[in-house]
């Protein structure tokens, strides 16, 4: 098995993680941890939805606030949901929310269905940057009320469509079978994703993430966690090209048929100056086989290991 082992500066890197997980972390500690009270209720609830037409830029989003995601194909062209909710009030709780009053919400945008957590208190807004994006603040939930909830969604998708997920706290998130793409968060807690085909793009803060792909990624894939270790299964005859960066942690391979590429130099031009100044990226590329499309990992505190699928 090699070592790569990894020197990029430590502020530059620091710099550049926390600029992509700052929501995350926001989200994580704003107050999303479960207290061990005892259960008011339990309920679960079935659903069943169906896109517009036939389509690969169908996509399927569903952003959860606490609990599991669990998501599998099948041949059929619904998406069938298995929703199980919890709900607790905390000692000394007067909050007069019932149990119906926190639900799960699902919209439809073209191709395009969201999924969503929606309660007094639960502030939802549309990402700026996407509009199929959920965030949430939940400032007035923690002020007014004295209540934890959970929700756990074991889901059943067209293997055609693409998939875009997230959990927050108290959560797995776990996909298989997806062959057009797949995007997944969550802040604590792994992600798992097995026999995937077309782009990957996952980021946790605490927890692993295991990805197994069964056929080359057709588009950049992007991994990403902050304490934590990433592990990639590639078929035999894997080419690409890999940027790593980590601040503690090495990246290891079992692929044979690797390079180290030159560093990458970036230039700046200074019209008023009359000047160019140059950069040297302090992480080079690792080619993989005849290299191709390049996929990104990042880590802080963890190994990043890229391994031959054996089946």
């Amino acid at each position: 098995q090699t070592e790569i082992r990894n020197h990029h500066s430590r502020n530059k890197l620091m710099s550049t993680i926390m600029k992509k997980i700052t929501t995350l972390f926001i989200l994580a500690f704003a107050g999303l941890t479960i207290s061990a009270y005892a259960q008011d209720n339990s309920q679960t609830e079935n659903k069943t939805l169906r896109f517009n037409s036939n389509s690969n830029a169908n996509t399927f989003h569903l952003f959860n606030i606490q609990g599991d995601i669990e998501v599998t194909t099948h041949s059929g062209s619904d998406i069938q949901i298995e929703i199980k909710k919890k709900f607790w009030k905390k000692r000394r709780s007067r909050s007069n929310l019932s149990f119906d009053d926190i639900t799960v919400e699902f919209e439809q945008d073209g191709n395009h269905i969201i999924g969503f957590i929606d309660a007094p208190g639960i502030n939802v807004r549309r990402s700026d940057d996407n509009p199929y994006r959920i965030w949430y603040n939940m400032n007035d939930w923690w002020n007014d009320h004295r209540i934890e909830f959970d929700f756990d969604f074991k889901i059943k998708v067209p293997r055609n469509i693409q998939v875009d997920v997230s959990t927050i706290n108290d959560g797995v998130v776990f996909v298989e079978g997806i062959k057009n793409g797949t995007r997944a968060r969550n802040v604590n807690g792994s992600i798992e994703l097995v026999d995937i085909a077309g782009y990957v793009d996952v980021q946790t803060v605490n927890g692993d993430i295991d990805v197994s792909f069964i056929e080359q990624p057709n588009e950049r894939s992007e991994f990403q966690t902050v304490n934590g270790t990433i592990e990639a299964y590639f078929p035999s005859n894997f080419s690409a090209d890999i940027t790593f960066k980590s601040l503690n942690g090495d990246l290891y391979t079992d692929f044979s048929d690797t390079r180290q590429l030159p560093a990458r130099v970036a230039s700046t031009r200074n019209s008023r100056r009359g000047s160019t100044r140059y950069r040297i990226d302090s992480t080079a590329p690792l080619r993989f086989g005849d290299g191709g499309l390049e996929h990104a990992f990042e880590v802080l505190n963890g190994n990043v290991y890229i391994k031959q699928r054996k089946s």
